[in-house]
C-alpha cells in the first residue's frame, strides 16, 4: 500500500526520531503521539507482549480509553476479533517479529482504509525499532568485552552476559554455564536463577554430559526438555523445564572442534524460544567460549 504523502512525510520525520532515542520506550512515545495526530485520534496505546508471563502489557499511551484486554491479546495472535467501530488495531513489530499491539481509537470512528496505513506504517517503524534493537545488542556485547578487557573475573563477566541475554530473551527458568571435565561429566560453575528470586544451590555440581553429542557448535533449540541433564542441571524445588537452547562452547584443536563447556537457557514453557534468541545467544558467544577457558583453567590450577 502506497501512503499519502502527508503521512509519508511525517512518517519519515517520525522514524529519524526514533532512530536517535535511547530508549525503546521514548521510541514507542514517539510512535504513538504521531499516530494518534495523523490519524486524528482521542486516544491511543502501545502494548508489549511479555513472553514469561504470557501477557499483554501498557508500555505507553495517549488520552483515555478501555481498552479491555481478550481482544488486544486475540489481535496479537492475529485471530481478527470483532472491534467496536471506533477502534483500529495494527501489529508492533521489531524488525520482522511483532511484538505487540497498538490501538487507536476515535470518537467518530475511522475512514476506511486507516487500519491498513497504520500497520503500513508500523511496518515501516519496526525496520527502525529492528535496527535499534540490533545496535542494543551490540553495545551490550561490548560491554562485556570491555569488562574482560578490564580484568573481570571469568565468573563476573558470564553473570554480566547471563544479565543482558534476560533484558534481550526474558528467559522464566534459568541459563547456566557448565564447563567440561572429563569425556562424560560437567560441572555448573554459573548458574542465574529467573523462576524465583535468590541463589542458586547446583552451582558447582557434577553432572553428566555426553560431550560428543553436542555437534559442531550450532546452538540447538529443545522441546519438552526432560533429559538427565536437565533434571540435574536445575534446582530440586524449581519447576521442569519445558524448552531450552542449549551453545555448545568449542576450541579447535588441530583444525577439529573440541567442546569445552556449554551454555543453556531454559523455559518453563513449551515453545517459548524464538529464531530472534538463537540470534542474541549467537552473538555472546565467543565471551562465554573464553569465559568458559578461563575458568576451566582455574579449575586446573586450583
Amino acid at each position: 500500500m502506497e501512503l499519502p504523502g502527508d503521512i509519508g512525510l511525517g512518517l519519515v520525520n517520525v522514524a529519524k526520531q526514533v532512530l536517535e532515542v535511547r530508549y525503546e520506550r521514548k521510541a514507542f512515545s514517539l510512535i504513538l503521539r504521531w499516530l494518534t495526530q495523523t490519524f486524528k485520534c482521542h486516544a491511543s496505546a502501545a502494548f508489549i507482549y511479555k513472553r514469561s508471563e504470557g501477557r499483554l502489557y501498557k508500555a505507553c499511551g495517549v488520552g483515555e480509553y478501555d481498552w479491555g484486554g481478550g481482544a488486544l491479546l486475540e489481535f496479537f495472535y492475529n485471530r481478527r476479533p470483532q472491534l467496536p467501530s471506533e477502534v483500529v488495531m495494527a501489529p508492533l513489530r521489531r524488525g520482522r517479529q511483532v511484538i505487540g499491539v497498538t490501538a487507536l481509537a476515535g470518537y467518530d470512528g475511522f475512514p476506511r482504509g486507516v487500519g491498513k496505513a497504520a500497520t503500513e506504517a508500523l511496518s515501516f517503524l519496526g525496520r527502525m525499532l529492528g535496527l535499534k534493537w540490533e545496535e542494543r545488542v551490540a553495545l551490550a556485547f561490548f560491554r562485556s568485552v570491555e569488562a574482560m578487557m578490564r580484568g573481570r573475573s571469568a565468573k563476573d563477566i558470564c553473570y554480566l552476559v547471563m544479565h543482558e541475554l534476560r533484558r534481550f530473551i526474558d528467559y522464566d527458568h534459568g541459563s547456566s554455564l557448565i564447563v567440561r571435565e572429563n569425556s562424560h561429566t560437567g560441572r555448573i560453575v554459573t548458574r542465574q536463577v529467573a523462576w524465583q528470586s535468590g541463589k542458586s544451590d547446583i552451582v558447582g555440581k557434577a553432572i553428566e554430559i555426553d560431550w560428543e553429542d553436542l555437534g559442531t557448535g550450532r546452538i540447538a533449540c529443545f522441546e519438552d526438555c526432560r533429559g538427565q541433564l536437565f533434571e540435574d542441571a536445575r534446582e530440586k524445588s524449581s519447576p521442569p523445564v519445558r524448552s531450552c537452547l542449549l551453545a555448545p562452547l568449542l576450541r579447535w584443536i588441530h583444525g577439529k572442534p573440541h567442546a569445552i563447556g556449554l551454555f543453556s537457557i531454559a523455559s518453563k514453557q513449551a515453545n517459548f524460544f524464538l529464531d530472534n534468541d538463537r540470534k542474541v545467544l549467537e552473538k555472546f558467544i565467543p565471551v562465554l567460549t573464553l569465559c568458559a577457558l578461563k575458568l576451566k583453567g582455574e579449575e586446573t590450577h586450583e
